[in-house]
């Protein structure tokens, strides 16, 4: 008579733990296997300045005639007669945003600006 796989017993929780402990004791004697990279030395430290240095001459962006001639589209946008302050925030907005380099300048502080003049 063939065995079949329905013929085999499933083992008991004392032969598994058995089965686990002769894998621990044969596995005891081999290197562990790295599953990172050893670094030979710890990765540096970032220089960080204790005092601010300051540089005598500031940078100053050179801007492109587009951008330029963007941020003026913004500000006429500011002082355009006959819109609402919404209608005039957004115009600028607008403008302001066609260009990285104007983006970062809110229309509300332009307009503080363009009114403290």
């Amino acid at each position: 008579m063939n065995s079949t796989v329905t013929d085999v017993k499933p083992k008991t929780t004392e032969q598994v733990r058995a089965d686990k402990r002769k894998r621990v004791i044969a596995n005891a004697g081999k290197a562990a296997k790295r599953t990172s990279l050893k670094l030979s030395s710890p990765l540096p430290k970032a220089h960080t300045p204790k005092a601010p240095v300051f540089n005598p001459s500031p940078v100053v962006p050179t801007f492109s005639l587009q951008t330029l001639k963007s941020f003026d589209m913004a500000v006429k946008g500011l002082k355009a007669q006959g819109r609402s302050l919404n209608q005039r925030l957004l115009i600028c907005h607008h403008h302001l945003q066609s260009h990285p380099a104007l983006s970062a300048i809110r229309p509300e502080e332009l307009l503080k600006e363009i009114q403290n003049k």
